[in-house]
């Protein structure tokens, strides 16, 4: 009788660890899953701060803004077209870049 005691012992000794590590498990997969809803939420929220400009290369060669290279070197001449295009005027560009800058 002693050997089926401790063979029934063992066998519920099995399954009470199959369980602990199911429930393990699930917790770790219930935390994986609301750590990358946090990280899908953090990057929504810096989307919405960025200014939503064309992705393309011919922003970096002032195309975008008709500007001449030397226009793109001047500061003053860069910042007026970015006014213009983004339709704002100072205290709103420093506004957005506040926004932007955090």
């Amino acid at each position: 009788m002693s050997e089926l005691d401790n063979l029934s012992q063992w066998v519920k000794e099995r399954k009470e660890r199959a369980y602990e590590r199911e429930e393990r498990n699930q917790k770790r997969e219930i935390k994986k899953l609301e750590m990358e809803r946090e990280m899908e939420m953090k990057i929504l929220r810096i989307a919405l701060l960025l200014p939503q400009l064309p992705n393309c290369d011919d922003k970096l060669e002032a195309r975008m803004l008709e500007l001449t290279v030397a226009d793109a070197n001047d500061y003053q001449k860069l910042k007026d077209a970015l006014l213009k295009r983004f339709n704002l005027n100072e205290d709103g560009l420093r506004e957005k870049e506040r926004k932007w800058l955090g």
